[in-house]
């Protein structure tokens, strides 16, 4: 049997979903209020996928708070693939996607699948999607709207981070 081990990054502003994402879809669980993470929060789960091959994900959720920045460039490194996440409602959080981009530009040795994640898609969306896709053209990268509330796209999304990397 063909195994894969996969660094993941999830990173973004604070108080944009990153942690719920994750818990939604390791654990299928969802926590109505909010509990910030302090420097990095480390999940490691195992999925097996059609062709029979064994997936195993080492998700490093990393703070969003800047008061974190200087240590978070360590957990960048060596990253297979890198999540960068909004709100959807919060046009302050897309703002900030850039600067995630270039921390992460800036530690990687050579190019890895990124996607950009409208979180919180399960309430009214309040970033102009003509500056999502611009930015999606600009830098190559793919855009997944999901909800960790309802699970919307969850799935979705980490089988078509899984499918990036793989190829």
């Amino acid at each position: 049997m063909k195994i894969i081990t996969m660094k993941v990054v999830i990173l973004g502003d604070p108080e944009v979903g990153k942690t719920a994402l994750l818990s939604r879809y390791v654990r299928n669980a969802f926590r109505e209020y909010y509990l910030p993470t302090l420097g990095s929060e480390f999940t490691i789960t195992e999925k097996k996928i059609r062709d029979g091959t064994e997936i195993h994900l080492h998700f490093w959720d990393l703070a969003g708070s800047g008061s974190f920045a200087v240590m978070r460039r360590y957990y960048l490194h060596g990253a297979n693939a890198a999540l960068i996440c909004f709100a959807l409602d919060k046009p302050a959080s897309f703002h900030g996607v850039e600067a995630w981009k270039n921390d992460l530009d800036h530690v990687r040795s050579g190019a890895i699948p990124i996607i950009l994640v409208g979180c919180k898609s399960d309430v009214t969306p309040e970033v102009d999607h003509d500056l999502i896709d611009a930015f999606c053209v600009r830098n190559s990268v793919l855009f997944v709207k999901t909800s960790a509330r309802t699970g919307e796209n969850v799935h979705r999304l980490f089988s078509r981070l899984i499918d990036m990397v793989r190829d």
